[in-house]
């Protein structure tokens, strides 16, 4: 299955681009997708997704087809051929 991936922020600054489009295999996850990622980007984009023990960034916020997948269900969330996932950074500011 073919999925879109779009970056933004410091996300994007990090991959040196908007965005991927990937092939997964059927049935991939969110958990599969950001093993891809990290396994294939560059090594600045590693910790703007996983944390050092592999496990997705708990501040960034991950939607999929227009819906945000919070919590633990991030790491299981299944993905469909065609899906657009919009990857983005916390914000901070005063």
């Amino acid at each position: 299955m073919n999925v879109r991936v779009d970056y933004t922020g410091q996300v994007r600054s990090a991959a040196g681009c908007a965005g991927v489009e990937l092939q997964l295999s059927t049935g991939a996850t969110l958990g599969d997708l950001f093993q891809r990622l990290v396994s294939e980007g560059p090594p600045a984009l590693r910790p703007h997704l996983v944390m050092d023990d592999g496990r997705m960034q708990p501040t960034l916020i991950v939607v999929v087809d227009g819906q945000a997948v919070a919590g633990a269900a991030r790491e299981t969330a299944p993905l469909r051929d065609g899906a657009t996932i919009v990857l983005l950074p916390p914000v901070a500011g005063g």
